[in-house]
């Protein structure tokens, strides 16, 4: 990850905003007033359900600036989704900014300098940013209620929970998770798909938590690009499945078995019948080991 990455108790990054799109942005972050800044989408069936609970959070707390930013997301389509929901949004909302040449992988500002600077993998993702500036708390908007007057009233004890924060990442390897991500991602994008199997097996042999996060990943390319490799790695990961690891027999099973599939006949392929045969058994054993 090239941008700085963001932590609970940081200050909060500079909030480079797009068009306006409800109410009027902001430019930045009043000392004294409690903001919080809600990434989202249009194609994202959690962030619209949201919607009526941001707007009554608006209503109950005028004085915290809510914003919500359209990350990933066409601009056009959000202008005239925000348009055709009118007064059901109570709050600003704004599409992502500019971001600066060479310096982020994909998306706008805030996508970059907010969300994937703070390992966020999916959307709504709300920031609050407290009267200070400094970053309170990040997660699921739903889960504000309690914490936002937390923080306006200064019960939130932000030293730790920053403290909190920083542990889970450690203990997570959550660093290390998006450091792998980015490094497929570009030899992804390469087309070197051997590239992807090598970037795996470093970062399993250097950190074996990874392993249990990413293994399918890898497994599907092995079944792309080198069967016999890929049969020896499904081995491998049902010999290491722990016994409450039922499913991930079952999940390489049936990778295995959609992989001998020919899926323009719905047929077995002519080079799947030993795919097919690993496979099954796998989803037998699977199948029997979650039933006890």
């Amino acid at each position: 990850m090239k941008v700085k990455e963001l932590l609970i108790g940081d200050l909060a990054p500079e909030l480079r905003l797009g068009t306006d799109l409800k109410g009027q942005g902001i430019d930045g972050f009043d000392a004294g007033i409690v903001h919080v800044i809600e990434c989202w989408a249009t194609w994202c069936r959690p962030c619209i359900d949201t919607i009526p609970h941001l707007t009554d959070l608006q209503k109950t707390y005028p004085d915290v600036k809510i914003i919500g930013v359209a990350i990933n997301d066409d601009e056009e389509k959000v202008a005239k989704f925000v348009a055709e929901k009118g007064d059901e949004i109570g709050y600003m909302v704004a599409s992502d900014g500019p971001v600066e040449n060479g310096q982020e992988r994909d998306g706008g500002w805030v996508a970059n300098h907010w969300w994937k600077a703070s390992y966020s993998r999916s959307v709504p993702e709300a920031f609050i940013v407290d009267g200070t500036g400094r970053l309170a708390w990040i997660g699921d908007p739903v889960e504000m209620d309690d914490i936002l007057p937390m923080i306006l009233s200064g019960e939130w004890d932000l030293d730790e929970h920053a403290k909190q924060h920083r542990s889970a990442l450690e203990n997570n390897k959550v660093r290390e998770s998006f450091a792998l991500e980015d490094i497929i991602h570009a030899k992804a994008k390469a087309g070197d798909q051997r590239g992807m199997i090598e970037a795996f097996d470093e970062a399993f042999a250097a950190h074996r938590a990874l392993e249990r996060q990413w293994w399918p990943f890898k497994l599907q390319i092995l079944l792309q690009i080198d069967r016999p490799a890929a049969l020896i790695y499904a081995d491998h990961r049902v010999i290491s499945a722990k016994p409450d690891d039922g499913h991930i027999v079952l999940n390489v099973g049936q990778m295995l078995v959609g992989a001998a599939i020919d899926k323009d006949t719905d047929t077995l392929a002519a080079d799947g019948r030993d795919l097919f045969d690993a496979g099954l058994g796998y989803v037998l054993a699977g199948a029997i080991w979650l039933a006890t």
